[in-house]
């Protein structure tokens, strides 16, 4: 991976968590899908740099969203979701919701970086 795609993802990953952030704030948890996509496709980066981009993004925003909220609700919901699940511990569940927000963050992105090379010129990725 060669400079111009790090700077592009650091780039990128501001622009997905600024505008992930406040777009699920209003809309429904898969927003983030669409709008990591879209970034990926607008940045120019390799696949693997735009998983990697979507995957720690989302990961990053969803697992700290989900600790302020267990904290919000002093951990009241965290014990009773863990209990609901298998007796998952609080921490498992921010950990499981962080894995799979990145996963999706991260497919989305994916998903951006591939339909660049539907419509523009394909270039040489220099993993």
């Amino acid at each position: 991976m060669n400079f111009k795609n790090i700077k592009s993802a650091l780039l990128g990953s501001f622009f997905l968590i600024t505008i992930a952030a406040i777009a699920q704030y209003f809309l429904p948890w898969w927003v983030a899908l669409p709008i990591a996509a879209i970034i990926a496709f607008w940045q120019k980066i390799n696949p693997l740099a735009a998983f990697v981009m979507g995957f720690a993004t989302i990961s990053l925003l969803w697992g700290s969203y989900a600790t302020w909220q267990l904290a919000a609700s002093g951990n009241i919901v965290g014990q009773k979701m863990g209990a609901l699940f298998g007796d998952l511990s609080p921490g498992a569940l921010i950990s499981l919701t962080s894995l799979l927000g990145g996963w999706c963050g991260g497919l989305g992105a994916l998903t951006g970086a591939f339909a660049r090379g539907l419509f523009v010129r394909r270039e040489k990725y220099a993993y």
